[in-house]
């Protein structure tokens, strides 16, 4: 058989592998939940994010859950037992729907176990004024050591900037919201169970 030939029946053959247990594959995933699982791909730079806006910790979970985020531990030295101290997450991930003038507003967000944002980082949006008011390190550092329970509100907690008021307002309402359902999701959660 010639070459051609030959490529092309393994072609065939692992097409039909693939379709023939692709039921059996997405019921399997369907059934105990996989998927979630596996579809959380975690890139080098997204890594990079959570150690910057996070440094206390000194280590973290694989990103999981049903709002996608990581668990930041402190390990103690003399016994190497490690304690839950926050929860970083992209807001993306936690409020996909939220958008600002142009579109979403990626932001990594820190959180410790009082239910306080430690740090925020702006990682990627296509605001038309994003570069002089969302994207300025006086906005991330309004938010350091503010509760959730804030009313995260321009002109009252949070400074307004001339011409970016929609992109301040949408920034500061997806933290405000992403930051609330995990603390309600996980922080409640592992409160109640003990911080693991």
């Amino acid at each position: 058989m010639p070459p051609e030939q030959k490529a092309t029946v393994i072609v065939i053959l692992l097409l039909g592998i693939f379709i023939f247990h692709a039921p059996i594959q997405s019921a399997a995933v369907a059934s105990y939940g996989f998927f979630r699982e596996v579809v959380q791909i975690v890139t080098r730079e997204e890594q990079r994010h959570i150690r910057e806006i996070f440094p206390e910790a000194d280590a973290f979970s694989s990103k999981s859950g049903d709002l996608p985020h990581y668990k930041a531990y402190k390990i103690d030295p003399q016994t190497n037992q490690r304690t839950l101290v926050g929860f970083v997450f992209f807001t993306t991930d936690v409020e996909p729907r939220e958008r600002g003038y142009e579109g979403p507003i990626e932001i990594a967000v820190a959180m410790n176990t009082k239910g306080m944002i430690t740090q925020i980082k702006v990682v990627e949006n296509h605001e038309p004024y994003g570069y002089f008011s969302i994207d300025q390190p006086r906005f991330a550092a309004q938010f350091r050591n503010k509760s959730i329970l804030d009313s995260f509100r321009i002109r009252r907690d949070i400074d307004a900037v001339t011409r970016a008021t929609i992109s301040v307002a949408s920034a500061s309402r997806v933290i405000r919201k992403s930051a609330r359902r995990i603390a309600r999701l996980y922080l409640v959660k592992e409160d109640g169970d003990g911080a693991q």
